[in-house]
């Protein structure tokens, strides 16, 4: 392995290689090699040695990437689920091209067992496991003195002689609660100057502690990550970070902390925020993971970033609200009673809130699942809900075999197409994820179902197509949010009541039998942009070009369920809380008329719904009038960016409306 290459000046080169994902005209920081870089450039010994090589930052095509290694010593990759299989194929061209150089991979999708992976990828010559900082700079040393790393902790690597994987059984010696300051910051020390001048609208990523005390089965933090307690980044170095974000206009701060709030300190670090953003006008987003139970922490820091546009919603997760499935994968919600609390905080503030919610963990069936939608909506109908497909992930509880096999568990490996990241061209390497289709409480058929209920929900809930009705239905006759759901998903059942629906659902159900068969999760419709939508998304844009027939036909389907239980009904009432649903979701046409009468006052009852002066729906004539500024003109692509993309964990959805009384006369009063 020794004797690769040094430059003119006697140096050995080293490439830091992490691919990102390709969005709109931005691109991520390389967080993780610049730590790697920042850190190395402390050893005198590594600086008169090595010459660090510009990082290669996002997502291309192979071709490009392999044009940048000229003469490697060291290629170093930190490899996600997003970018694996572009690292393998890079790294084996280069290894097959300059056999000399080394190959390094760290990052959360190499196995801490690397023993099978070795065998399977003979280029890899040494994988680290962990936080990769000080385990980077003992391989980089021990490869000028001997190339031989035998008892560096946190590493595996390949035996010179045997080429088996021999597995360093240490781990890192553990760092003290505030010692991470020893790694210096790539934003500090000029690692990204380089890359200022790109012409990118660039997006950061923060760490302001490392660790998590949780354990759940299907997360890499607490079950893999080796970092089961809190370590802490310095606040004056996090307060210069944040500065030199302003100063470079990061658009859109990631805080890669998997518990944020949960410590006094992380008031002051939104204080800093605020501060910076008020005096650079950037960043403009601060996008974060909050803890659990410590409401009165979380609700400050919360509102403060809200209140200075920093965050657009604040998240409530609870994964699932089945017992067993909680059980089976060591998870620990929020408390009910703290969530409640939370909700009514942020409510009373006019702060969106959404939850996050996982399909698929064992435990789960289907009822359950159904069950849980409906308490979850219960809690906050005016909560936002994502649903997100069960993965399995390298180094976590559920990767292990013993783990799948005692539940059951069932994966498909299909492409990764992130949802709103930029459409792969056909000559980038795809990236694969393996998706929970099946376990033992839920098997592949009811699997299916539930994905599609789940598409159907956040379409009507998270995307604002159903919230009025489903208000009104369950407030005015007692309907569960998730009965007159159910009996849409089941049109099939009714011959000849809802056609837009029942297409909708019939593409619902074969896109998930086909993800279990193997194909991406999102959808392409590039007349509304070149990304990745979520499935629920495309409904939303097909109904939003049928969007008059597609509530005349929701409401035959409301009718029908009322009268098919026996409830009885106001059909003039429930005709009109149909045009106040359809008149507040947006649409990329120019609007036919702003103006719209109703005989009772539906504006009011609905606009006053989540306040303190809550009213009851009378025999009031009323008047609605959709704000001028809600226009698209037509644009297809500008109604998607800022409708769904910029709008769905916000207000954006919804159309500003204003409404009034009307006289006997027929005046405005």
């Amino acid at each position: 392995m020794r004797g690769a290459t040094k430059t003119a000046g006697g140096k050995l080169r080293v490439y830091l290689n992490e691919y990102n994902i390709p969005l709109d005209k931005t691109a991520y920081l390389p967080l993780a090699t610049g730590m790697l870089q920042a850190y190395a450039r402390t050893r005198p010994e590594i600086n008169e040695n090595y010459q660090f090589m510009p990082i290669w930052y996002k997502q291309d095509h192979p071709d490009s990437i392999f044009k940048h290694f000229d003469n490697p010593s060291i290629a170093a990759f930190s490899v996600s689920t997003w970018n694996e299989q572009l690292c393998l194929h890079t790294a084996k061209r280069v290894k097959a091209r300059f056999p000399e150089c080394l190959i390094v991979f760290g990052g959360p999708h190499v196995p801490f067992d690397a023993t099978a992976y070795f065998k399977m990828r003979p280029f890899v010559d040494v994988s680290v496991r962990g936080e990769g900082e000080r385990a980077f700079v003992d391989v980089l040393t021990r490869f000028l003195e001997s190339g031989d790393f035998q008892g560096i902790p946190g590493i595996s690597y390949r035996h010179p002689e045997t080429g088996e994987c021999v597995w360093n059984a240490a781990d890192q010696p553990k760092l003290s609660g505030d010692d991470l300051d020893i790694f210096p910051s790539p934003y500090l020390t000029g690692i990204f100057d380089p890359l200022m001048s790109k012409g990118l609208g660039w997006q950061a990523i923060i760490e302001t502690n490392r660790g998590c005390p949780f354990p759940c089965s299907f997360c890499f933090w607490g079950q893999g990550g080796l970092n089961t307690r809190f370590k802490f980044f310095g606040l004056d170095r996090l307060r210069e970070e944040i500065e030199w974000c302003g100063k470079h206009q990061i658009q859109y701060l990631f805080c890669a902390d998997s518990n944020f709030g949960m410590f006094d300190r992380d008031k002051e670090i939104a204080q800093m925020l605020v501060q910076t953003k008020a005096k650079y006008g950037y960043p403009e987003r601060f996008r974060v993971n909050y803890g659990k139970n410590t409401n009165d922490k979380i609700y400050e820091v919360a509102k403060l970033l809200h209140q200075h546009k920093l965050e657009k919603s604040i998240t409530l997760s609870l994964q699932s609200l089945d017992e067993q499935a909680l059980i089976s994968s060591r998870r620990k919600n929020i408390k009910i009673s703290a969530f409640m609390d939370l909700q009514k905080r942020y409510s009373k503030d006019d702060i969106p809130t959404y939850t996050e919610l996982i399909l698929g963990l064992p435990g789960e069936t289907y009822q359950s699942w159904v069950d849980g939608l409906e308490e979850c909506l219960r809690l906050g109908i005016k909560n936002n809900i994502f649903i997100y497909l069960g993965q399995i992930l390298p180094n976590t509880e559920m990767s292990n075999p013993e783990y799948v096999q005692r539940h059951g568990m069932v994966t498909a490996r299909i492409p990764l197409n992130e949802g709103h990241a930029a459409i792969r061209p056909p000559d980038i390497v795809a990236e694969f994820e393996n998706v929970i289709i099946g376990t033992n409480t839920m098997p592949r058929e009811d699997w299916i179902k539930s994905a599609v209920f789940s598409w159907v929900v956040q379409a009507f809930v998270g995307l604002k197509l159903g919230f009025y009705i489903l208000i009104y239905l369950a407030e005015r006759h007692q309907v569960k949010y998730i009965d007159f759901l159910r009996h849409m998903v089941h049109l099939e059942m009714r011959p000849g009541v809802g056609q837009i629906m029942r297409e909708e659902l019939s593409k619902f159900n074969r896109l998930a039998a086909e993800i279990a068969g193997g194909r991406p999760r999102t959808v392409v419709m590039k007349d509304f942009g070149d990304i990745y939508w979520e499935p629920e998304e495309a409904l939303f844009f097909d109904i939003s070009s049928e969007k008059r027939r597609f509530y005349e036909e929701l409401l035959q389907i409301a009718e029908d369920y009322l009268q098919g239980n026996g409830i009885s009904y106001d059909a003039d009432e429930l005709r009109e809380v149909f045009e106040y649903q359809s008149a507040k979701v947006r649409q990329f046409w120019p609007l036919e008329s702003r103006d719209l009468f109703f005989k009772r006052n539906i504006p009011e009852y609905f606009e006053n719904y989540f306040s303190a002066e809550k009213t009851t729906i009378t025999v009031s004539p009323q008047v609605l009038r959709v704000k001028e500024s809600m226009n698209f003109d037509g644009d297809k692509k500008r109604f998607a960016r800022e409708v769904v993309l910029h709008g769905r964990k916000g207000v954006g959805l919804l159309n500003d409306i204003e409404w009034n009384n009307v006289c006997s006369a027929g005046t405005l009063s």
